[in-house]
């Protein structure tokens, strides 16, 4: 069994936070929802919302409902999410955290994040910006060893 993804989301995460300098201009915690929150879709089945180990021990864990990416089938392919699109006008600055929990076995089935991804024309191209992924040991902590990940300008 092999897919790789390719996302704007990461394996059980549970919030995501588009921020400029000290503001926040766009939160999403899953913890309210049982399906995906407006505005956010996927390619595939794989994902969805879940309360199974819910996310905890850092700073703004929901403890409760979380996005979640299995690997459900042994074809390959891309699944994705996407988030609502925000809108960035008249920020500059902008950063971008999210916190993840993968799995001990997430890569034992040649499962494999590539990247996160971002685009300002609705979806027509894709930008890819470099970050360090969570290890996959089952535990819940702020991707990219908590740095928020700087978008460019």
């Amino acid at each position: 069994m092999k897919k790789t993804f390719t996302l704007l989301s990461v394996i059980s995460a549970t919030l995501f936070n588009f921020a400029f300098g000290q503001t926040s201009i766009y939160k999403q915690n899953f913890d309210a929802a049982t399906t995906f929150p407006t505005g956010w879709n996927a390619t595939a089945s794989s994902w969805y919302v879940d309360s199974t180990n819910n996310s905890t021990g850092y700073t703004g864990a929901s403890g409760v409902n979380n996005v979640v990416i299995e690997n459900k089938s042994a074809t390959s392919g891309f699944d994705t999410l996407y988030s609502s699109s925000v809108s960035t006008v008249g920020y500059s600055d902008i950063s971008v955290i999210w916190a993840a929990r993968n799995t001990n076995h997430f890569s034992d089935s040649g499962s494999a994040i590539i990247g996160f991804y971002w685009s300002t024309d609705g979806g027509a191209t894709w930008n890819n910006i470099a970050y360090t992924e969570n290890a996959t040991n089952s535990t819940w902590a702020i991707d990219n060893n908590a740095t928020p990940i700087a978008l460019p300008a």
